[in-house]
């Protein structure tokens, strides 16, 4: 976060140098240890060399007078092929599924109320988008859908809000991890999104808030990392409270 950003070594976390990422949301490449992908806070995707400081763009939709790389919650596919965007025209909403690969937008849907986010999933087969709505109907909840198609695939959480994440459990199987917000708990879920079956990883009783969680621990999978941020005036007794610590996806 923040223009500029500063770049830091790996192992000693000296100073490198600063750059300015692109003025929209972005992400690292999972392939290329240099390039920042992102939008650039109107309509294109554009890409960040920070061995040279170089934007360039990768894409510009015409049609649409803002591009969003999933409202700062997006991720590409594991080998950055797919990217899910949120785009507007006035007051029309759609839904983007874009090949990078082959600078081809693969599937695109109207969108109703513009969402909390959207992002792919690791394999790129999913499109999963939260619509800032609580529930388990259409565009409530947290949904996953068809990449080529954009047809819906299922509902898998009812959290309109809650913080969240996807990746694979121990046996390989994609999985959306997040809180348990929407039955007023802390508890740490796991959903899979082929069938929908729901796995609890935490209790409410472990848990203070804020919760962040992450699972793009790309080479070890099976794995979710948390950040637990609790305000220090509150639950500060929970056995996680303000710690960093990785669970396990089985």
């Amino acid at each position: 976060a923040g223009w500029p950003s500063a770049i830091l070594n790996g192992s000693t976390f000296t100073y490198i140098n600063y750059v300015n990422p692109p003025g929209g949301p972005h992400t690292w490449s999972n392939t290329q240890p240099n390039i920042i992908y992102g939008t650039n806070g109107a309509n294109s995707i554009v890409k960040l060399d920070v061995s040279s400081g170089v934007t360039t763009t990768v894409k510009t939709f015409s049609q649409f007078t803002l591009v969003s790389y999933g409202e700062w919650e997006g991720n590409l596919s594991n080998d950055d092929r797919y990217m899910a965007l949120q785009c507007r025209n006035g007051s029309s909403i759609h839904i983007v599924c874009y090949d990078m690969a082959t600078n081809v937008v693969v599937s695109t849907m109207n969108a109703p109320i513009w969402p909390n986010n959207v992002t792919m999933s690791q394999s790129g087969n999913y499109v999963m988008v939260q619509w800032d709505v609580s529930g388990t109907g259409n565009n409530q909840g947290i949904w996953a859908y068809d990449r080529n198609t954009l047809n819906p695939v299922r509902n898998v959480s009812s959290s309109g809000g809650g913080h969240y994440d996807f990746g694979y459990d121990t046996q390989g199987n994609e999985v959306c991890v997040g809180t348990d917000i929407d039955n007023s708990s802390r508890g740490q879920y796991m959903i899979r999104i082929d069938n929908g079956v729901r796995t609890q990883l935490l209790a409410d009783s472990q848990m203070s808030w804020y919760i962040h969680v992450s699972c793009r621990n790309l080479n070890r999978p099976g794995w979710a990392y948390y950040t637990e941020f609790a305000d220090p005036n509150a639950e500060t007794t929970k056995p996680n409270y303000q710690k960093i610590f990785a669970v396990k996806l089985d």
